[in-house]
């Protein structure tokens, strides 16, 4: 019995060694890109914000390219400071505002590919018009600062009939 318990715990300091070793490993061959990361790699897009780590600067224009040459993406912002086409607030249309993370942002894809203007292409195909509109930002961020951009400036401006 001791000498079962002895391989299970031997086992046990030997997988997280390794673990450890492929967890460095990682960081230092394959790190992720940050978030701050990006910004400094990426400024002509990024202002500050007061309730959001940045917020897209209305007007501006980048290139992205992934840190492992995985995609090479055009970024266009607004005059509104989203991700999206411009184009006016229209009231005679229904509108949709996303709010999210990178994953709404459209990380590595073109505007075209983001899945706020496939929601978009859905909802047109029916008849009715709608314009939705991609408030996605990188970050991951709580949902608290999207509350506070949701209250402070999209509500008002864009008057959504869904968020």
């Amino acid at each position: 019995m001791k000498e079962v318990f002895k391989n299970i715990l031997l086992f046990i300091g030997a997988a997280l060694v390794i673990l450890l070793i492929l967890e460095f490993a990682f960081r230092i061959f394959m790190p992720q890109v940050t978030y701050s990361e990006a910004k400094r790699n990426f400024p002509k897009i990024w202002q500050p914000s007061d309730y959001l780590p940045a917020t897209l600067k209305p007007n501006a224009e980048d290139t992205h390219i992934g840190p492992y040459g995985d995609f090479n993406v055009t970024i266009k912002v607004n005059s509104y400071g989203l991700r999206d086409y411009e184009r006016p607030v229209n009231m005679a249309l229904n509108r949709v505002l996303v709010v999210g993370d990178s994953l709404t942002f459209g990380q590595g894809v073109e505007m075209n590919e983001t899945f706020s203007k496939q929601l978009e292409n859905m909802l047109n195909k029916n008849g009715i018009r709608y314009r939705v509109f991609n408030a996605g930002n990188t970050g991951g961020e709580s949902p608290a600062p999207y509350y506070l951009y949701l209250k402070n400036y999209a509500v008002e401006k864009f008057k959504p009939n869904v968020i």
